[in-house]
């Protein structure tokens, strides 16, 4: 709420405005960030949210293993694409919008 109205409680610092945002997955990516030195930690950190493993990650419930699997490789693949185009093994896309 402090973002969206300032003056939500007194005594408080004006609210704080970004010069700048990254949008991931957007359409047009214009940003390409290595990500190398953290993929083993991007996906952990991906598959312990086990309540989106259905509806976004497409692993089914009393997933093997084998569900998880293909959800890794997918990241890996979309990020090994990107490393390409950047130069380096991995990378994570984004549009940068600096005109605020």
């Amino acid at each position: 709420v402090m973002a969206r109205e300032p003056h939500f409680r007194v005594g408080t610092s004006d609210a704080w405005r970004p010069s700048l945002l990254l949008l991931w997955e957007a359409d047009e990516a214009d940003l390409l960030v290595d990500v190398s030195a953290h993929v083993d930690a991007k996906l952990d950190a991906l598959l312990a949210h086990e309540s989106q493993w259905g509806p976004t990650m497409e692993i089914a419930g009393a997933d093997d293993g084998a569900g998880r699997e293909r959800f890794r490789r997918r990241v890996l693949e979309r990020l090994a694409t990107w490393g390409r185009q950047a130069g380096v093994a991995h990378a994570e896309a984004f549009k940068l919008i600096d005109a605020l």
